[in-house]
């Protein structure tokens, strides 16, 4: 897809239902007018009629990566993760949802920091208001 223009608000059913009979398997980007945050954006993948697409995502993300806009490149594909949670089973839905709280899928590496931060503070007030048995 060499250019796309993309109204915010599309006007009336019938734009709203071309844009979800389109599927992206396969399209690249090179330019998207106008530009828009990539939370705008994700509706393009959510509304593919062949259901999750992983290559579009990464496909939108290689768009923001290439005009120098990493911050919504890693947001895309941390909504490819969380969109891909959704089809695995329960099991690995559980295992999914702590690589998303803890890491965000390792899209987002300062929630680690976080966590690492809160354990040792809960560890340290511990530590220091319990008595150990037998003093």
């Amino acid at each position: 897809m060499a250019a796309r223009n993309d109204n915010a608000q599309p006007h009336g059913k019938e734009n709203r239902r071309q844009l979800s009979l389109r599927s992206l398997e396969g399209t690249t980007y090179q330019a998207l007018e106008p530009w828009l945050p990539a939370k705008q954006r994700l509706r393009w993948p959510d509304r593919d009629p062949g259901g999750h697409q992983p290559r579009a995502y990464e496909q939108l993300a290689t768009y923001y990566s290439s005009i120098g806009q990493p911050t919504q490149a890693r947001s895309v594909m941390y909504a490819r993760e969380r969109d891909r949670a959704i089809a695995k089973p329960p099991l690995a839905r559980i295992c999914s949802l702590l690589q998303d709280v803890t890491v965000g899928y390792g899209y987002q590496p300062g929630r680690a920091l976080a966590w690492l931060i809160a354990l040792l503070a809960i560890g340290s007030v511990t530590e220091v208001r319990v008595q150990p048995i037998g003093s």
